[in-house]
């Protein structure tokens, strides 16, 4: 009963308050066609929260249990080995996210300790035992760069990201020990005056993903059915809304002389994760408010499938809720972690 009243919903939505405008292009959405997964139960989670495709490796984020990290194999999905302890000292981490593969070492980005660890890929793959001690690089972010959440490496030395700070630019371009090196592409318009750039900024929080062969990125919104599609040299491509076109609505509040980004049960979320190929954009979607979906807002159960070019090719259904997504490039084959108790993994064939 509730999925039929969230898709009169959405034909009201889409029928009644259509709207246009000059700085993005709406694309139609067909109904969507349902998919069957493959079910992976791995015992060994405890709250995991993200997963990434790195080669023939899963790594999987967890947010409770004593390490961060979890690497499998993708072959059997077999615990190769875990790192990334909990905690503030050197080497780590309390917040991770933002997994990226760069000179033999796994970054992982910690927004709350504002810094960068790499752990040596080699250390990891030859002991299972988590207690062996592994090598690491650690790299501190200050300044404009300490609200960077998420981020991709587009060379050998510079890497693209987006921030929550003041910056009036969407995208930050920053070196490997994390010196800031300029700021481009173009923000969502504001929606009012007065509105600071940092409440503005996460009202617009995102997901990003780069393409493999390293010549564009995509940003997708949290809180919105935005997509936008950048060269890495930060140059924009596109932007793009679905039919249901709906933005970020928030209230910016004052709390002891600070402005504070202030949302409610009617908050709408959008994109949840992005995963992607040379070819393709893959973007999970909730569209989902507190209110309707309480406690599962913040999960989707729908893919939408993007080119490169930005025209809308596919809008698949999932048999169930997901907080995250992953792609292998070479098999097509979308790994997508279930919302809930945080044990099971779904596979599914592109």
């Amino acid at each position: 009963m509730k999925k039929a009243s969230i898709w009169i919903l959405v034909w009201c939505i889409v029928s009644c308050s259509t709207r246009n405008s000059d700085w993005y292009t709406v694309v139609p959405l067909t109904p969507p066609q349902k998919l069957s997964g493959k079910k992976i139960t791995i015992q060994d989670f405890r709250n995991p929260v993200s997963i990434e495709v790195l080669d023939t490796l899963l790594l999987v984020l967890d947010t409770k249990s004593d390490y961060h990290a979890f690497l499998l194999n993708t072959s059997d999905h077999r615990p190769v080995s875990t790192f990334g302890y909990r905690g503030k000292g050197p080497g780590e981490l309390l917040s991770a996210r933002t997994v990226q593969n760069l000179d033999s070492h796994i970054w992982l980005n910690d927004l709350t300790l504002s810094k960068s660890v790499g752990f040596d890929l080699k250390t990891l793959l030859k002991s299972k035992d988590s207690l062996q001690p592994v090598k690491y690089k650690e790299h501190l972010r200050t300044g404009n760069l300490r609200g960077v959440y998420e981020y991709a490496v587009i060379n050998d030395t510079l890497n693209i990201g987006i921030s929550l700070n003041e910056s009036s630019f969407r995208l930050a371009f920053f070196n490997h020990t994390n010196i800031l090196m300029g700021e481009r592409g173009t923000p969502p318009p504001k929606p009012g005056k007065g509105i600071p750039n940092t409440i503005h900024n996460q009202s617009f929080q995102a997901e990003m993903a780069l393409k493999p062969d390293r010549s564009k990125i995509v940003v997708v919104s949290r809180y919105s059915d935005l997509v936008e599609i950048f060269d890495t040299q930060g140059n924009d491509l596109h932007k793009i809304k679905t039919e249901l076109d709906y933005l970020p609505e928030y209230k910016v509040l004052n709390i002891d002389g600070n402005a504070m980004f202030g949302q409610d049960d009617a908050m709408r979320f959008g994109y949840i994760d992005v995963a992607v190929t040379n070819t393709h954009i893959y973007a999970l979607f909730s569209g989902r408010t507190r209110s309707e979906y309480p406690g599962r807002a913040n999960a989707g159960n729908i893919i939408h499938m993007y080119t490169w070019d930005g025209e809308l090719t596919g809008v698949y259904e999932l048999e169930s809720d997901f907080i995250s997504i992953a792609l292998m490039e070479k098999t097509k084959k979308l790994y997508a972690l279930e919302y809930g108790l945080g044990q099971t993994i779904y596979t599914y064939q592109f």
